[in-house]
């Protein structure tokens, strides 16, 4: 998880969703990227996404699922799927319904665990 990896998530959100901000997104990821482990740096990518996104969480969650379906390296699709655990337990039945199109790309396994917690029986439904 480097620069060039989030260089091209930005550019695939852009493609997705022409407002998102490629610059301000990169300025706010990268210098971070070095010093923090692997976990935390797809953290770092998720939350910047939640941050840069302009538009709501539902738009944000179509641009990142298109991104996915449009084909993206493994890696990459990792922070996508932590964007959904991280930002999207306040709209479980969105959320939960994007997991299968993200799990193509990387495991949402997770992902899925805040909302086991926070909404079993919405889960259990998907």
């Amino acid at each position: 998880m480097n620069a060039q990896v989030v260089e091209k998530l930005a550019t695939q959100l852009h493609a997705q969703h022409a407002a998102f901000d490629i610059s301000a997104f990169t300025r706010s990821v990268n210098p971070e990227l070095a010093s923090l482990k692997l976990k935390d740096r797809i953290n770092l990518i998720a939350d910047a996404i939640a941050e840069h996104f302009p538009g709501d969480y539902r738009a944000a969650l179509s641009a990142v699922c298109r991104v996915a379906e449009a084909g993206i390296d493994p890696w990459a699709a990792w922070p996508l799927c932590s964007f959904v655990e991280r930002h999207g337990t306040h709209d479980p039945e969105a959320s939960l319904a994007a997991m299968p199109t993200l799990t193509k790309r990387w495991s949402c396994e997770f992902a899925i665990r805040p909302f086991l917690d926070d909404h079993l029986e919405v889960t259990r439904q998907y």
